[in-house]
Formats: structure tokens, C-alpha cells, sequence
């Protein structure tokens, strides 16, 4: 799965391809336009109970989840592989990134039907935490 010189490619590739998920989610909130209130003729925003409800806004969490996190994946990937890190921690930080990356958007789409998954959320955020944690550790090893 992993090359030890080339941790960093999973999450490159794994970044390219969720990011498609966040494209997707907003095609289909995008269909909802006129739900959303865009449309002049709307007395107001009503879909899922309106702009400030709990579920639209775990939509829209969920959406951008779908496209930033892969995006930090991208970014992770591309410089893991140059922090000063045994192999086993840039391993452990690459994964933590990709089950963050998969976990948090999954949960919050989850949460809009399952109200009860968005106390799981913490979960995948932290491995995100936790990876940041790893990677900023290994280039502030190099500094000091």
C-alpha cells in the first residue's frame, strides 16, 4: 500500500479523487437553488428548515469537508515524505489524514439523517488533529 519513499502519493491520490464527493454534493445542493432562496419570487430559504437549521448546516459542513479536506490531503501528501519523521509516524500521520478526510464529510452528511452521528464527528477530526500534529512536529524537529 505504502512505499516508504513515497508516503505521501496515497494522500495525493486519495485528495484527487474524494474531492469529486464535495463536486458532487454541491452539483446536487446547486439543483436545490431555488430552495436555497436564490430564486427573486422565494419568500425565504425553507429547505431542511431553513438556512440555520442543524441539518442544512451539517449539509454545508459536509460539503466543504468534501472538498478542503482533500485538499490538506493533497498538501500532506506533498511534503510528508520530507519531514524529519521515522517511517512508522509519517505512515501513522498519512492514514490519521486520509480517515479524517473520509470520516468527518461521511459523518456530517450522516448527521443530517442520523441526528445522533454528529457526536462521532470529533473522532475523524481529531486524526486530523493528530496528523497535523505529526507532520508540524517533523519540520520543527529540522529546525531545532
Amino acid at each position: 500500500m505504502w512505499n516508504d519513499n513515497a508516503i505521501g502519493n496515497l494522500n495525493i491520490a486519495f485528495g484527487w479523487v474524494w474531492m469529486n464527493f464535495g463536486f458532487l454534493t454541491g452539483l446536487l445542493m446547486g439543483m436545490k437553488a431555488e430552495q436555497f432562496g436564490l430564486n427573486k419570487l422565494d419568500v425565504g430559504p425553507t429547505w431542511m428548515g431553513g438556512y440555520d437549521s442543524v441539518p442544512r448546516r451539517l449539509l454545508r459542513l459536509g460539503h466543504i469537508a468534501f472538498i478542503m479536506l482533500p485538499v490538506l490531503n493533497i498538501l500532506y501528501g506533498n511534503h510528508i515524505d520530507a519531514a524529519h519523521l521515522p517511517v512508522v509516524w509519517k505512515k501513522t500521520g498519512s492514514a490519521a489524514m486520509i480517515f479524517g478526510g473520509i470520516g468527518v464529510p461521511v459523518l456530517c452528511l450522516l448527521a443530517v439523517a442520523v441526528r445522533p452521528a454528529k457526536r462521532f464527528v470529533g473522532i475523524p477530526a481529531t486524526a486530523v488533529l493528530i496528523a497535523n500534529l505529526i507532520i508540524a512536529w517533523g519540520f520543527l524537529k529540522e529546525g531545532l
